[in-house]
């Protein structure tokens, strides 16, 4: 019909909220390598995941898959949607609407190396820099989960 918006081929109703583009892990390391090029000076302290200003337009995620094969998954969220983002994956939001966005962390079990792995991370950015809290405080969620553990044992 006249006058429908889409993106990624799914058609954008009047529910949806945001839109967002997440990248699986393997391409947020090929992203990483390419970005540089694409849009040069895009992050400034060298983490994509941590830093990047820019917002990759449709023109430029075409040319990503045409030229590498990165492709992100493509999300429509309405109101009282919920998204959970696997850690250490490119992700970016582009909200159709005034909305309010609450985000958590959740760290699994199985993949307690890997948010130490990205804690460690944003340790490396220059002192001073807003994304180098650790937001997640996962020492204090590690030693909860042991004395919560520690507990369940008694």
């Amino acid at each position: 019909g006249g006058g429908e918006v889409e993106v990624g081929g799914q058609r954008i109703l009047p529910e949806h909220s945001a839109v967002w583009h997440i990248f699986s892990a393997a391409d947020t390391q090929r992203l990483a390598e390419l970005l540089p090029t694409v849009l040069p000076g895009a992050a400034p302290s060298g983490s994509l995941l941590l830093d990047s200003p820019a917002y990759l337009s449709a023109d430029t995620l075409a040319s990503l898959e045409r030229t590498a094969g990165v492709r992100p998954y493509i999300v429509l969220l309405a109101v009282g949607d919920v998204l959970l983002v696997p850690a250490g994956c490119a992700h970016q939001v582009a909200h159709l609407r005034p909305c309010v966005s609450v985000c958590a962390g959740f760290v699994a079990p199985e993949h307690v190396s890997h948010a130490a792995r990205l804690s460690a991370q944003r340790k490396l950015l220059p002192p001073g820099h807003r994304r180098r809290a650790d937001v997640l405080g996962l020492e204090g969620l590690l030693l909860n989960a042991a004395c919560a553990a520690a507990l369940a044992l008694e």
